[in-house]
């Protein structure tokens, strides 16, 4: 390269940076401290955000929805279970068992909502 970065080791070319655009808090450097603290703020929002329907086991008879860790799910009719898989993004969950697909929504109470036509309504198991 012309350049002749391709030539230097990291610290040959940090060293080459001038010192104000090293270190961009003016005064000192960013200690652990600070670096803590940014990072506590940044995942408070966060922590909210797990799943609400891992570990739970949702019923409206004969039909019944198991969610497991790892994004696995067991859908029973019955007495035949299907292994299926599924995905959280907010209040929508998805399930998807083999080539099907359903989108089921998380009501206000903590029970799932899904098409009318096929499962209806599956209440949580307390």
């Amino acid at each position: 390269m012309k350049n002749g970065l391709a030539s230097r080791t990291p610290a040959q070319y940090i060293a080459s940076i001038p010192n104000q655009f090293r270190n961009p808090v003016p005064g000192g450097e960013m200690n652990v401290r600070t670096l803590s603290a940014a990072a506590v703020l940044l995942c408070l929002p966060l922590a909210g955000c797990g799943s609400k329907v891992k570990g739970n086991t949702y019923e409206s008879y004969p039909t019944s929805i198991a969610f497991q860790s790892g994004g696995k799910a067991v859908f029973s009719s019955g007495p035949i279970g299907t292994d299926c898989t599924y995905d959280e993004s907010g209040s929508k969950v998805t399930l998807t068992c083999g080539p099907q697909s359903m989108v089921l929504t998380i009501d206000s109470d903590g029970n799932l909502n899904g098409p009318p036509e096929s499962i209806g309504k599956l209440i949580k198991k307390k």
